[in-house]
């Protein structure tokens, strides 16, 4: 009796630890989305032309901020996803451009997150 409950305890910590580690990397994919998209937005809408260190100390923030957890083929593809999403908004599929609330809210990110590493 005592071995099936220490089982069934085992089995559910390692059931909750999969769940957690599950939602940990959601987690670092949206964070790692939302910042890029930042960076991308900060390109297109307010004509930021960044320099390879510039470059290095954004991603310097968004690795820590996602604790390291994406692989290259994940981060590759949120990149190119957010470059498709921005520039399907600012060629006008979307109503406002710059001005449309995602992107506005992905400058206020660049803005509050990136630019002060940058030293702006």
């Amino acid at each position: 009796m005592a071995a099936k409950f220490v089982l069934g305890a085992v089995c559910g910590v390692a059931a909750f630890a999969a769940v957690s580690v599950a939602s940990a990397a959601e987690d670092a994919k949206a964070t790692y989305s939302k910042m890029h998209r930042a960076i991308v937005a900060a390109e297109q809408c307010s004509g930021m032309n960044f320099t390879r260190e510039q470059q290095m100390k954004m991603a310097d923030v968004i690795d820590q901020a996602v604790n390291y957890d994406l692989g290259a083929g994940e981060r590759l593809m949120i990149i190119e996803q957010n470059n498709d999403d921005i520039a399907n908004i600012l060629k006008g599929d979307y109503d406002g451009g710059c001005a449309e609330a995602s992107v506005a809210e992905s400058l206020k990110v660049f803005n509050a997150e990136l630019k002060p590493a940058l030293g702006m």
